[in-house]
């Protein structure tokens, strides 16, 4: 299989039972000892070992609670007031609002007010990819405002997401962020839990965001989908091991997994919905198909073919902090191709990253790191062409809302209408 999923309560027993015969040192998952002698003698630890083993495994299914491995329905409100900063064109401003999963990873915009102007949303540009799919959206605001948005707890194509830790984001901006190195205005996150119980969240009132209120409505139970495959060479159907395979939403990466030396793979609790199957490593072609999930739907025995690169191009370079100019490492860099990711790689220490036996063709480069606004760059890659030193600077996002708030400038002026804001 891909990677196996575990039953925490069952792992648990499963660590404190298998004690290694030689040193005694407990076999645990990717590698890991620690130090861990069983009391009773060799012989009683083998028999104690395979018996337990064998009885927790038997057990499993009936033993361990399946609420875990489902989901629920849920309706979200959010309210909040945004107050001005006394930016350059205030009261004029532009803003959005969206929800990102625990992990940081995008799920989906809920609304934005801006137009020519968007751009200078750096904080939601940087994690959304300008997506406003399902999103109410509007021109720029000429004052602040109360905000109320609903949300259905369903990502982008519809599906409705897995339970766990949320946040939903507020940014607005008075003035052209976009220009001021990537700083972005104000902006407030509040953090909920999608499980079976309601909750209501009231953080306190902050400089620029006031009368905050998240208020999340369980619903009924769905049951996920899952989903079976391997992948092979396509000419010599030979598995192929340690192809990464991703279900994708409008190129974002929803789940992920490598399949296994028998080339096989498993997504497991997936929420139904509409995805892109997609496969790909280092000297094949990137394969892809469209694939669409039923609630509580198993799809089994899918296979995925992927063609081998016999004399494909290369790409590598290095990720920098385009103010320190020093290395960023852990951003991801990705291989776009008619919107869908056909190569990924994780920047090392030094800020590098490589592509080896890439189709020839034309691609978008794209680079995103926690804390940096995000990269997008074309490019055509010739056969048999070899891209070394590609240098990628990425803007840091700066978080200034500890500030003081700035007192209105020439507020009186514009009361009189002696002066005028410049389009905004």
């Amino acid at each position: 299989m891909g990677k196996r999923h575990f039953r925490p309560q069952a792992y648990n027993l499963l660590k404190a039972c298998v004690v290694d015969r030689q040193d005694g040192h407990q076999s645990m998952n990717r590698g890991e000892t620690m130090n861990h002698v069983h009391p009773l003698g060799s012989g009683w630890n083998r028999f104690l070992k395979g018996w337990i083993v064998t009885a927790i495994w038997a057990l499993m299914p009936f033993a361990m609670p399946q609420t875990a491995w489902s989901q629920t329905r849920g309706n979200v409100v959010f309210r909040v007031t945004t107050i001005s900063y006394g930016g350059k064109y205030a009261d004029k401003n532009v803003g959005a609002v969206w929800v990102e999963d625990a992990d940081g990873r995008f799920v989906k915009t809920l609304k934005v007010w801006a137009k020519k102007r968007i751009k200078h949303l750096v904080k939601w540009n940087a994690v959304s990819g300008g997506n406003t799919v399902d999103a109410v959206t509007s021109a720029t605001l000429k004052r602040h405002r109360s905000h109320e948005i609903t949300w259905a707890c369903t990502d982008v194509n519809g599906g409705v997401v897995a339970d766990g830790n949320y946040r939903i984001f507020v940014e607005f901006t008075e003035d052209n962020s976009a220009k001021s190195g990537g700083k972005p205005g104000k902006w407030v996150m509040v953090e909920f839990t999608k499980s079976a119980d309601n909750q209501t969240v009231n953080p306190p009132d902050e400089a620029y965001f006031k009368n905050i209120e998240l208020i999340y409505t369980a619903g009924a139970a769905t049951a996920p989908a899952s989903v079976k495959g391997q992948v092979v060479h396509a000419e010599s159907r030979q598995p192929i091991d340690g192809a990464t395979v991703q279900l994708q939403v409008q190129g974002q990466v929803r789940y992920e997994t490598q399949s296994s030396g028998r080339g096989q793979f498993e997504f497991q609790t997936v929420s139904p919905g509409s995805y892109t199957l997609a496969a790909f490593k280092n000297g094949f072609e990137a394969a892809s198909e469209p694939l669409t999930l039923a609630e509580g739907q198993q799809v089994t025995g899918k296979m995925i073919q992927l063609k081998p690169v016999t004399n494909g191009a290369s790409l590598s370079g290095t990720v920098l902090n385009a103010q320190t100019n020093q290395p960023v490492s852990g951003a991801t860099v990705q291989l776009l191709r008619t919107g869908q990711i056909v190569h990924e790689a994780q920047t090392d220490g030094g800020g590098r990253f490589a592509f080896q036996k890439v189709a020839a063709g034309n691609y978008t480069l794209t680079v995103t790191r926690k804390g940096y606004a995000a990269w997008r760059e074309s490019l055509q890659l010739k056969e048999g062409e070899h891209v070394s030193g590609h240098t990628i600077q990425i803007i840091p996002i700066q978080n200034t809302d500890t500030t003081p708030p700035a007192p209105p400038r020439n507020v009186r002026a514009r009361k009189l209408g002696l002066l005028k804001n410049k389009s905004f």
